[in-house]
């Protein structure tokens, strides 16, 4: 999430639009700086639905779709933006931020990686915050007369149903976002291949090897 509207080193939305088809322009904004016609899209987690909206809608800007260890939930609401201008979380230390994300069972990587965890964090006056907007999970812009969003209510199996291209669902064998029933649907799809990997929700970080090699295969690289 280093790049992703806000989160890391992005700004935050200033009217706090973080909607999926604000993060679908954000795409098509980069491809167009870089140069991009095509991409192959690589989504962890929560962007994991993003990437799956992004193919379905501009398969002509998809070449193929790599989705790690996401979730398969619905997609956000369309209805009312969720912002409701909370403040962000002020820590103490980089240790206290550590401690209080830690505990669970699958624990955030800047729970237990300090440099991680560093580049999650920002320097404030009264100790450190959160690089992430507290309101990202805003589904509609604030601001009066800024486009509603159209595409908020599609879910990954929407959005399987209709995409083309190759998908490769790479999933961590000790994920909490791992499902019998997940596993079993993705497998019916005959443009979905489904690779396990013996990992935790963190799998770039517990498997980076066999995530290499799953994407290099998938590529054919």
């Amino acid at each position: 999430f280093k790049n992703l509207r806000g989160f890391g080193k992005s700004t935050w939305s200033p009217s706090k639009d973080y909607s999926t088809d604000a993060r679908l322009e954000d795409m098509r904004a980069i491809m167009a700086d870089r140069g991009w016609t095509k991409i192959v899209p690589m989504v962890h987690s929560m962007t994991g639905r993003i990437g799956v909206v992004f193919a379905a809608t501009f398969p002509e800007l998809t070449e193929k779709l790599i989705v790690v260890d996401s979730a398969t939930g619905g997609g956000a609401s369309a209805a009312m933006p969720s912002n409701d201008g909370k403040p962000p979380r002020i820590f103490k230390s980089v240790e206290d931020a550590m401690q209080s994300l830690g505990g669970r069972a699958n624990p955030p990587r800047i729970s237990h990686d300090r440099a991680r965890a560093e580049e999650a964090l920002r320097k404030v006056e009264t100790g450190y915050i959160l690089t992430r907007d507290p309101d990202f999970n805003s589904s509609a812009p604030v601001w009066p007369g800024v486009r509603m969003p159209k595409l908020n209510g599609i879910g990954i199996w929407d959005g399987l149903e209709k995409i083309k291209c190759p998908v490769r669902w790479v999933s961590g064998t000790r994920s909490d976002r791992r499902t019998p029933e997940s596993i079993a649907r993705l497998k019916g799809f005959a443009h979905v291949s489904v690779a396990d990997v013996d990992s935790e929700h963190d799998v770039a970080g517990q498997a980076p090897d066999a995530l290499v090699a799953t994407v290099k295969a998938f590529l054919g690289t």
